[in-house]
């Protein structure tokens, strides 16, 4: 009875307000202007030896980030299936003759001990060794690691287990979408023998024994000078004999980087290709456009331009393909950048049934970010979106770390990624303009993974040729699909 009459009170209530007539309209508050974005370059240091050091301070902060970067990589190696072996081995333990054994556990047990972590990756241009260690312990973390770089075990049974694992991957690839239509890519821009081709399969790993794993990451060790990224507490004095001292026992040259040789020239457009992959549901298109590599001065309009394309959540694509007609979940698009050429990649995936249209579809905004390039709000909200990105990257300190690793590996000055944000930040329209009008929109090499059956008739129909159909199980290595 007493909440039936406390809710016609407030009926009643209600209602005289409205009778009184509306109140005053609400103001939102005057919102301030954005302060300048500070994106603080690091140190460019040198050890005694010649040895790059970048140091980006981070005073007080409780960890610090160690990026140590080899020359040479994958793209260099005489034996990469080898190579990528090795590296995926140097936590299964030290040994030699100066200093007793560590097993696998030993070693993690002590790199934990530490509160540190390890981590080895092989890349096309590089091997990277990324050491996160507690502030304050860094000397003992540097040290483990750089035993296990000049040092390693490589224990046969560990070499086995991790050789047959690597073979089932690489066999069963063919399975996951997104590694095969990777290969596809890998496949078609770069002919066989170029440094971006395809990976070592799963006969190269199967080859693979201990001398083999043993004399590639010797070789790995000598190819070229070192370089450091390091993010963290320690100033220049107490960081550069701390460096010296724990990197002593590395073999090899020192002195400055070295920048990487231009790559051969991919092989361009126009194309389009199929790659077969047996039972697929959808089909995964990339739309690759060729563009200037590394260091080019307009990488910064490229970035807007690819934002306001395909990278954005609201960007042109995504509006037209996921919320006006709901063809696909979401649009993918970033810059593929290398030394001497690089892409712009739109990445989507479709069902059978929308693939031409949506091919349509995305030539049509291709074409049309050259003849009407982002200005006014548009270019307002890509800026906007990049200040937010690089902000947030600011924060995230191993990721600073890996970021600098790859513009030192490259050859660039110490402050190349904060310039060519500000660069795009500032940039006018116009200028964006001039950018787009030299996008080679006529040479996109069209890369399409999905099952033939579905796809080839669709095409056909359309009147759309298809330059080369692969085999998708085929292309990952000669394998066949296993039995089911």
């Amino acid at each position: 009875m007493i909440r039936a009459w406390a809710l016609s009170l407030a009926l009643v209530l209600a209602a005289s307000a409205g009778e009184a007539g509306p109140g005053p309209a609400a103001v939102p508050p005057p919102v301030a202007s954005a302060p300048p974005l500070q994106i603080p370059a690091p140190q460019a240091l040198s050890l005694p030896d010649g040895t790059a050091v970048w140091l980006l301070p981070r005073p007080g902060s409780p960890v610090s980030f160690v990026s140590l970067s080899l020359p040479g990589g994958l793209s260099t190696a005489e034996d990469p299936a080898a190579l990528g072996l090795a590296a995926s081995l140097l936590e299964e333990g030290v040994g030699g003759r100066d200093a007793p054994r560590l097993s696998a556990a030993a070693w993690q047990e002590a790199v934990q001990r530490e509160g540190a972590r390890v981590h080895v990756a092989t890349s096309a241009l590089r091997t990277r060794v990324e050491i996160e260690a507690l502030a304050g312990r860094e000397a003992p973390a540097l040290a483990l690691a750089v035993r296990a770089l000049v040092q390693p075990a490589l224990p046969r049974r560990a070499l086995r287990v991790a050789r047959r694992a690597a073979v089932r991957d690489a066999r069963d690839a063919w399975l996951a979408p997104g590694r095969l239509h990777e290969r596809a890519i890998q496949q078609t821009l770069y002919p066989p023998g170029h440094p971006l081709a395809a990976p070592a399969g799963a006969r190269a790993l199967a080859r693979v024994g201990r001398g083999d794993a043993r004399r590639a990451w010797q070789a790995q060790l000598a190819a070229g000078a070192p370089s450091v990224v390091v993010v963290g507490p320690l100033p220049p004095e107490e960081l550069l004999p701390l460096l010296s001292a724990a990197l002593a026992p590395l073999p090899g040259p020192r002195g400055p980087v070295a920048p990487p040789a231009a790559m051969p020239p991919p092989q361009v457009g126009p194309r389009r290709v199929l790659v077969d992959a047996p039972g697929a549901t959808r089909v995964t298109v990339s739309a690759l456009v060729p563009v200037a590599g590394v260091g080019d001065p307009r990488q910064p309009g490229l970035e807007l331009l690819v934002r306001a394309l395909a990278a954005d959540f609201d960007s042109r694509l995504s509006r037209r393909l996921r919320e006006e007609r709901g063809w696909t979940y979401g649009v993918h698009g970033g810059l593929r950048l290398w030394p001497g050429h690089g892409w712009i990649e739109v990445r989507v995936s479709v069902d059978p049934e929308v693939l031409v249209p949506t091919l349509e579809l995305v030539e049509q905004e291709l074409v049309g970010l050259v003849s009407q390039p982002p200005d006014g709000a548009e270019l307002d909200r890509v800026r906007s979106g990049l200040r937010r990105e690089a902000a947030a990257r600011l924060w995230e300190e191993a990721d600073l770390a890996q970021g600098l690793s790859a513009r030192q590996a490259w050859g660039q000055p110490p402050g190349a990624q904060g310039d060519e944000v500000r660069e795009a930040l500032a940039l006018s329209a116009p200028a964006l303009a001039g950018v787009a009008a030299a996008l080679a929109v006529d040479q996109v090499t069209w890369v399409l993974t999905g099952d033939r059956a579905w796809v080839e008739p669709v095409l056909e129909e359309s009147g759309l040729a298809l330059d080369a159909v692969r085999s998708g199980p085929r292309g990952m290595d000669g394998w066949g699909p296993p039995p089911l």
